[in-house]
Order: structure tokens, then sequence, then C-alpha cells
């Protein structure tokens, strides 16, 4: 029955995954959305046969909808307006370890407008990033890049697909910090925002590597 890519394992694991998901601590928005995405990815292995061109164009939109298909990467810079003092919070985590930034990189998100299942699945819950999901640090002598990869975790993939499905009626605020442990380290400071206002995804631009 799955056998489009033939590849009945993968398709048999997540059978699996789909019967031993468990909402557990998470809301039923976020709970709907994993289990959703998982369903999605699991019709992309149904075998798959076309009577006419409009059956093939509904196949290819169908599997256009599977989490990760295409991918997008979206890239986002910032500037110190002075320089960066080594002895700051901001200082040690330019200069410090993945392990001591994966613990204080933190992202703020909030559903501006959007449906109320969206808004549900996001949540205004601060998110230690480095924590949720896999991140890449490249320390150079003028600059750190990071790169977040969303697709390690199943829980944030599933949520993006769900807010991918309403992107273009949906407006974004995402807000950029290093989380504090300390009194010392208080307070903290907003280091970057960025607004996602009703995204055309067919706007991106294709990139090669």
């Amino acid at each position: 029955m799955y056998s489009q890519k033939g590849n009945a394992v993968e398709a048999h694991e997540l059978r699996k995954k789909i019967r031993g998901l468990d909402q557990k601590d998470h809301s039923l928005a976020v709970y709907y959305a994993e289990l959703s995405g998982l369903w999605q990815e699991l019709d992309y292995y149904k075998s798959f046969q076309a009577i006419c061109s409009k059956d093939a164009i509904m196949f290819q939109q169908s599997a256009e909808k599977v989490p990760a298909r295409p991918n997008y990467s979206m890239v986002l810079y910032y500037a110190a307006d002075r320089p960066v003092n080594k002895n700051s919070l901001l200082g040690k985590f330019v200069d410090g370890s993945d392990m001591f930034r994966d613990s204080r990189f933190k992202l703020i998100p909030r559903i501006v407008e959007g449906y109320w299942m969206v808004k549900r699945a996001v949540g205004t819950k601060a998110c230690i990033l480095g924590k949720a999901v896999t991140c890449e640090y490249l320390r150079q002598d003028n600059f750190l890049e990071i790169d977040v990869d969303i697709g390690s975790s199943s829980v944030a993939r599933s949520v993006i697909t769900l807010v991918l499905g309403y992107v273009t009626s949906i407006v974004v605020d995402l807000a950029i910090l290093i989380e504090a442990k300390e009194e010392v380290e208080l307070p903290e400071y907003i280091l970057g925002t960025v607004r996602l206002n009703r995204v055309k995804l067919d706007s991106a631009v294709p990139f090669e590597v």
C-alpha cells in the first residue's frame, strides 16, 4: 500500500509514531498539528495511479504539503551599535561554548493576527531554542552565525507545518533574547525582532548549495 517511495520501513515507523503519539503536556492545538503532520507524511508513501492529468496535478499538490517539502529558510541579520563587552552576557554568549549557547538562546513568538488554532499552537511562551531544536553556531572574527534547524524536532516541525497552512493570512512577531539565569545578568535585553506579515511563500528565492 505504501510503496510510492519504495520504502515500507519508513511507512512502518511513521505508523508506529502515530499509534504511540501522546498529547502529554502539549496543548490540543500542538498535539493536533503533530498528528496531522505525521498523517500527511504517511500519505506521501501511498501508492498512486494517475488516471488522467488532473490526478497527477492533485498528487503533486498533495506531495507538496508534506512537511519539509519544499524546504524554506529565513535569514535574519542583526548588528551591534557598539562594541560587545566581553564580560557581558552577550559577550559570554558570543564567545562561549555551544553548550552554553544552547542553554541561553531564547525566542519569544506571538501571533498578532491569525486563527485561534495557530495562536494556541504557537503560544506566547518563551522557548529556549537550543534545547528544543538543533542549533549550529559559527563564530568568526566579527560575527556569530546561528543556524536553527526547525525540522530536527517533530513538535516544532508540526507547528510550522500548521503555520505554513495559514501563513498568507497571519502576522507573527518574533523576539530574540539571551536567557538570564542569575540576578547579575538581569535585565534581559531583546537582541532583535522581526514581524512576518502575511508572507507569500511563492516569493521565496530558490537557493542551490
